[in-house]
């Protein structure tokens, strides 16, 4: 079986508990890239203080946008210095908006055979209604929830394999996953 292995997809879907149980059933390492963030966004000039002006003056938008340069570089980089493990990334490192950002988001991911999409369903107003649930409590006020969760659907090309979460035990994820990194090293043989 490859020995890296990536999860993309909306805030709320699951990626880290699938991870954590991907990592542990396959005796992988876990890396979290939403706890490693920070380090790889200061390599490149982030600044807390200038997030916080536009968090003030322009809201979430401001700061969704303002992440974006950072988290394309921070997935890149992430990737290129872990060889071995499952890697979760969090949910707006793959949906960037500018056009040469989501080109160089494609270019970063293709490489890598085990890039899987988690999705609750099949369906994107289902999907957004779940998460809504989801997450009531947890998002902060004007998070673009609807307009996130469409991004995503239009992600699946960088994925080899789509899961969808809603109604099933993370076990039964993990599982699902397991299987088809196993079909893919029968393939490869």
């Amino acid at each position: 079986m490859t020995s890296l292995i990536v999860l993309i997809g909306p805030v709320g879907v699951g990626k880290s508990t699938t991870a954590r149980l991907l990592a542990d059933h396959l005796q992988l390492p876990h890396y979290a890239l939403d706890e490693l963030r920070w380090t790889y966004f200061a390599e490149i000039g982030y600044n807390a203080r200038h997030q916080q002006e536009i968090w003030e003056t322009q809201g979430m938008a401001g700061v969704l946008a303002y992440w974006e340069p950072f988290e394309v570089y921070a997935l890149e980089r992430i990737l290129a210095e872990h060889d071995a493990g499952v890697i979760d990334v969090g949910g707006g490192y793959t949906i960037a908006t500018d056009p040469p950002r989501a080109t160089r988001v494609r270019a970063i991911l293709a490489p890598y055979p085990n890039v899987i999409l988690l999705l609750p369903t099949p369906h994107v107003d289902e999907s957004v209604h779940v998460l809504a649930e989801r997450l009531t409590g947890y998002l902060p006020d004007h998070f673009p929830l609807q307009t996130h969760v469409q991004q995503h659907f239009g992600t699946q090309d960088l994925a080899k394999m789509v899961v969808y979460t809603h109604t099933k035990a993370p076990e039964t994820i993990r599982d699902e996953i397991v299987g088809f990194l196993r079909s893919q090293t029968r393939t490869h043989r």
